[in-house]
């Protein structure tokens, strides 16, 4: 005959207050920490940025032109594929 026990474990509510505290702080930390690092970036200028939006636009217009050359040219040769069978 096998016998069950329950056993019932009450923390402290001082153990979660504790622990909300400690939390917190590595919180505080983690903001202050980055806040810091964000002052040691050096940020592009204003003329750099415009520069790097247009190639970053200009690229993406020309890898959309030519995926969609591509999927043109694949659409036509498959349809010619259906139609001769």
């Amino acid at each position: 005959m096998r016998q069950e026990y329950s056993v019932t474990v009450s923390t402290p509510r001082g153990v979660f207050i504790l622990v909300i505290i400690i939390r917190m702080e590595n919180l505080v930390q983690y903001f202050r920490d980055t806040f810091s690092e964000l002052k040691q970036v050096k940020w592009p200028t204003q003329n750099q940025a415009m520069v790097y939006t247009g190639l970053v636009i200009g690229i993406s217009v020309a890898v959309g032109l030519f995926v969609g050359l591509f999927d043109h040219i694949f659409s036509l040769i498959i349809s010619l594929i259906v139609e001769r069978f």
